[in-house]
């Protein structure tokens, strides 16, 4: 989270009162602006808290995004069609193809995206 939400009342709260694109300035803020689940996420915060303000909006929709993010550094990239042929020798052997899955992921050196 880069902003607070006073920074974000700061910068945006109009002469109504009124946060314009509330939902893409946080959204982005918080690093799921295309993100799929994003949208739900929002219209769950603001359901949940718009009635005390943007502030609770904002406060549920942080504390929910971490729900629907996930960490790219956790993936490794697998050469799938070297994991294919190996598997394809192994058709018979349901062991020996969960073993040839297993060295492939655990493998230490994985080929770039």
């Amino acid at each position: 989270m880069s902003l607070t939400y006073e920074d974000i009342e700061k910068m945006y709260r109009d002469e109504h009162g009124h946060i314009p694109h509330f939902d893409y300035i946080v959204k982005k803020d918080l690093g799921i602006l295309n993100n799929p689940k994003a949208d739900a996420l929002m219209s769950y915060a603001w359901q949940e808290g718009h009635s005390y303000g943007y502030h609770n909006v904002y406060q549920f929709a942080s504390d929910l995004a971490e729900l629907i993010t996930y960490d790219n550094s956790k993936f490794k990239v697998v050469d799938i069609d070297g994991l294919k042929k190996e598997i394809s020798m192994f058709m018979n052997n349901p062991n020996d193809v969960l073993n040839c899955i297993d060295r492939y992921v655990n493998k230490e050196t994985t080929t770039e995206e």
